[in-house]
């Protein structure tokens, strides 16, 4: 009996220490991480941070370098070092992301770039549950932009459905304006879903949504209907401006509904 319980305690002991991976902080962020393929290469000490391209020809040299300060702010981890940037993670995933530059742009974002430190550490998220998503309703029949701009103070509120995600329906305008933040991970992970209602019966109906990035790896129907997830801010403002004839100032996340032919160049509608 004293054998088995000795066994019993062992394997619990064990499975309790199997996981090893690590919060994301101010101390696990420092070392060496690459991405986007190799595009990307971010060395961070406890005093400064470098910032390289490894396929550009001066590629041995920081692109930047500085000191830096670093905070959290709930699932960011923000690094500022003259361009701020962000790190953030969810599950497994760690993804770094910049902020634009210039004039009442600087709470733009800019690109996301999935990321990983080269020692091999594997991250988890401070909350693993499952986060509820955004959900997108579009009108039966409509192909062309879905543009959303967060943060606005005169914008509509989202509706929140049983399961907690919230809901965006937009018209035929395809522009929405709320109030609500804009969650960030759940565009860039595609944790949202897309649908069009029919007219008669409001039945809703899913896109399959794809991510601009992934486009080139990827195999589609040229006779089927996709959602293009372009992310954020990826149109200069005064274009996306003129397009919905608004004066929008905030984060915009944007999307195309339509034929895999429209999406290869699809910033050229914009044009």
């Amino acid at each position: 009996m004293k054998k088995l319980l000795a066994i019993c305690f062992i394997l619990l002991f064990s499975s309790c220490d199997t996981d090893k991976r690590q919060l994301l902080n101010c101390e696990t962020v420092i070392g060496v991480w690459s991405g986007n393929f190799g595009k990307v290469r971010i060395e961070i000490s406890q005093d400064s941070v470098k910032y390289y391209l490894p396929q550009s020809p001066s590629k041995n040299t920081p692109l930047a370098e500085s000191v830096y300060s670093c905070e959290r702010k709930n699932d960011m981890l923000i690094i500022d070092f003259g361009p701020k940037s962000m790190f953030l993670n969810r599950g497994n995933n760690v993804i770094f992301g910049a902020y634009k530059g210039g004039p009442g742009i600087e709470h733009h974002y800019g690109t996301f770039t999935f990321i990983e430190k080269e020692d091999g550490t594997i991250f988890k998220s401070m909350e693993d549950e499952q986060t509820p998503k955004d959900i997108f309703i579009v009108p039966e029949g409509y192909e062309g932009f879905c543009a959303i701009e967060f943060n606005n103070p005169n914008g509509v509120d989202a509706e929140i459905d049983s399961a907690g995600s919230r809901v965006f329906e937009f018209d035929t305008s395809g522009l929405i304006q709320t109030k609500d933040h804009e969650n960030i991970l759940n565009i860039v992970l595609k944790n949202i879903a897309f649908y069009y209602k029919e007219k008669n019966s409001g039945r809703l109906h899913d896109f399959e949504i794809v991510n601009k990035n992934d486009l080139p790896c990827l195999s589609l129907d040229p006779d089927k209907t996709y959602v293009l997830n372009t992310g954020f801010n990826r149109i200069g403002r005064g274009k996306i401006n003129r397009k919905f004839g608004k004066n929008m100032t905030e984060n915009i996340a944007l999307f195309k509904i339509g034929k895999p032919e429209n999406f290869l160049k699809w910033s050229r509608d914009f044009e």
